[in-house]
Parts: C-alpha cells; structure tokens; sequence
C-alpha cells in the first residue's frame, strides 16, 4: 500500500492457462478480502487496487 492508501498486488504467472481470468478474480478478492472489516456494509470504502501479473509468455500474442 502506498502513501495514498492504494494497494499494488503482484503474482508471477509462468505457465499459460486457461484460467488466468478467474485467477485474477481470485486475487483481487483476497486482497478486498483483507481490507474489509467483517460487517461493514459499504463496499465504497475498499481502496483503489492493481494486479500486476508478470509472466513468461505473450498472454496477448504480439510477440512481445
């Protein structure tokens, strides 16, 4: 989290699947997970977040 309260998440993805896009739901649930106290009602208050996935192959296919 930096100094303006936005939370960075990085994940390593070596091996190209077919479940990358649930993969990524997967983590930005953890980490809204652990920013939400238990019972607050009001998801407004979740703080800006990115995933960033680096990986060792081209997820887009332009050779890059």
């Amino acid at each position: 989290m930096d100094e303006e309260q936005i939370v960075y998440n990085t994940e390593m993805q070596n091996k190209k699947k077919s479940d990358l896009a649930k993969r990524s739901r997967y983590y930005q649930a953890m980490v809204d997970t652990n920013l939400l106290e238990p019972g607050i009602p009001n998801h407004n208050v979740l703080n800006a977040t990115y995933i960033i996935l680096i990986m060792t192959f081209d997820l887009f296919g332009f050779d890059k």
